[in-house]
């Protein structure tokens, strides 16, 4: 976002249609003056029918808020009773109607409708791009409404992350039984390449997962450990 920004917040001045015109021959001089006090970039020309720059900085916003929403999703699949591997106090308990106060994913809620609707937006901000050589109709008036909203959704997701990730709570001990729950199966690939140097493909497949078993077996231990 920083780069974004960097390109995106430049001078828009170019006077009725780009050339200054009404400013004689100051408007190169103006314009650098305008730029110094607005703490803004000077663009090499007036760039009022290019949307580049706007669209960059929505497409950003988009990729942000799709992290943002891949995130929050991983967080409440990986919190589900079997799984369970680490607990988040972002979403606080909510009482609702007569019932007991529960926990309610407010915070899963935001980011993960903001997810779903900020790319829809997203397009709609480069459907806009295409516009008229001088003033277009039509194409800037839709980004009014359609920029902001894309910055509300993603402050409003940014915001709830930023309140959830101090909070997060790993379960380490939880994590270990996840693992152990295959009884060693995860490392499966592990020891068939390690096997490869000695052994064709059919024959490592068949022997590694054959000698695990009987092992595993024989001594009660994960496939990983039999193999040891």
């Amino acid at each position: 976002m920083r780069e974004t920004l960097r390109r995106a917040l430049v001078l828009q001045f170019g006077g009725a249609v780009g050339t200054l015109a009404a400013l004689g021959g100051r408007g190169a001089e103006v314009a650098n003056n305008l730029a110094e006090e607005l703490a803004l970039g000077l663009p090499e020309i007036p760039w009022h029918s290019h949307r580049d720059r706007v669209a960059e900085v929505a497409t950003s916003l988009g990729l942000c808020v799709g992290t943002l929403g891949k995130s929050r999703r991983i967080f409440r699949c990986i919190r589900k009773p079997r799984l369970r591997k680490f607990s988040s106090g972002g979403d606080e308990p909510r009482r609702i109607f007569d019932h007991a106060a529960q926990r309610n994913p407010v915070a899963s809620a935001v980011v993960l409708s903001a997810a779903v609707r900020v790319p829809g937006l997203v397009s709609a901000m480069l459907t806009a791009m295409v516009q008229e050589h001088e003033r277009g109709l039509g194409g800037w008036h839709a980004e009014w409404e359609t920029l902001p909203e894309i910055v509300s959704l993603s402050a409003g997701a940014l915001h709830q992350m930023a309140e959830v990730i101090p909070k997060l709570e790993i379960d380490t001990e939880r994590m270990l039984e996840n693992l152990e729950a295959t009884r060693g199966l995860i490392f499966g690939e592990a020891v068939s390449m390690a096997l490869a140097e000695k052994m064709g493909k059919a024959q490592r497949t068949s022997s590694s997962k054959g000698l695990a078993r009987k092992r595993g077996r024989r001594s009660g231990t994960s496939r990983c450990h039999s193999l040891r």
